[in-house]
């Protein structure tokens, strides 16, 4: 019983973060039209999101208002970000297997040093191969595993500013409506 009830709360966790992920992608892409040039990144938890940036408060509200508002209308290609971490992370992973591949190669039967030299140009393929495809494999991951743009009753409950030092960043919390 407990066991069941502790993946459900997981679950309904996962679909919160899931939720304020799209809703950070789709901020950000409306706040790169709104600041052109400006510089910002984000991240999301199952609170809602942060974003980093000296940005006035305004912007940002109305930047994550307009956003929650568009996706709930249906412009769900707003959730997918080209700069995602899950991007990063699948080509990293493919990179990691990759590797996993030639240390498995050399510590088979390509054991002399020119043998091993001539795997090198396999090595470098495999990484341009990683890369090339990291980036639309990381789009397929964010859109069926680290995004769900259908942001159902998911409500805007505070935008606050903070600031640590010179470091400004806004604190957005969600909730359900």
């Amino acid at each position: 019983m407990n066991y069941t009830n502790n993946l459900s709360t997981n679950k309904l966790i996962f679909d919160r973060i899931r939720r304020n992920h799209a809703l950070e992608h789709a901020t950000l892409k409306v706040l790169g039209a709104k600041q052109p040039g400006n510089r910002f990144l984000a991240w999301s938890n199952a609170n809602g999101l942060v974003i980093l940036g000296d940005l006035e408060t305004d912007v940002v509200r109305s930047a994550v208002e307009e956003a929650c508002q568009r996706l709930k209308d249906g412009e769900h290609q707003l959730a997918t970000h080209a700069n995602c971490g899950t991007n990063l992370s699948t080509t990293l992973g493919i990179m990691g297997l990759s590797g996993l591949v030639m240390s498995w190669m050399v510590s088979g039967k390509y054991r002399r040093p020119w043998q091993i030299a001539l795997l090198l140009p396999l090595a470098l393929g495999l990484a341009l191969v990683a890369t090339f495809f990291g980036r639309p494999l990381g789009i397929l991951v964010q859109k069926n595993l680290t995004i769900n743009p259908d942001l159902g009753n998911l409500e805007i409950e505070s935008v606050k500013q903070n600031r640590v030092g010179h470091l400004a960043f806004h604190t957005i919390k969600t909730r359900e409506g």
